[in-house]
């Protein structure tokens, strides 16, 4: 599985995901998962050990591992 560190091997300013009227935050939930969250893109982190992108699981998934690459340097940027 890819690792969640390596999210910070990227270009320095990338984020292609819109961020005006940024709704940006963390989100406990009451079953244990976490999700960090800019407007409707979600990253959700279950008790389970799984992380979830859009509500798709991530495993080894090139594309959607990219996608999260692109969320955490909009993290970076807000």
């Amino acid at each position: 599985m890819i690792g969640v560190n390596e999210v910070y091997l990227v270009e320095k300013d990338s984020c292609s995901i819109d961020c005006t009227n940024q709704n940006s935050g963390v989100r406990f939930y009451a079953d244990g998962n976490i999700a960090l969250f800019i407007n409707e893109h979600k990253l959700l982190f279950t008790t389970s050990g799984k992380v979830f992108y859009e509500e798709k699981e991530i495993g080894e998934n090139e594309e959607l591992f990219k996608k999260v690459k692109n969320f955490f340097n909009c993290l970076k940027q807000g």
